[in-house]
């Protein structure tokens, strides 16, 4: 999957948290489907931050884009085999 763009779509301010929660729009292309389509996420992250709050609401986004990806991999074959003798 490759990621064309990213747009903030609505964000708001939640005060008692001090968090930013946002809908973070990707146009995304991939090998199933012919045509660029639209996938949201929803997603916060801290008011205060030494990134630019643009760019940490959609790092954070594509964190979690990319998630279900990473639970579907095979793992890695074993180092060696455990024994469990008695």
């Amino acid at each position: 999957m490759r990621i064309l763009s990213a747009h903030v779509e609505h964000a708001r301010y939640a005060r008692d948290f001090g968090q930013v929660e946002a809908i973070v729009a990707f146009l995304v292309k991939d090998e199933a489907r012919p045509v660029p389509y639209i996938l949201r996420r929803l997603t916060t992250v801290t008011a205060r931050g030494t990134a630019p709050l643009r760019e940490r609401l959609v790092a954070s986004a594509r964190a979690l884009l990319e998630a279900p990806r990473k639970l579907h991999q095979p793992l890695p074959p074993a180092s060696h085999a455990v024994s469990h003798a008695a």
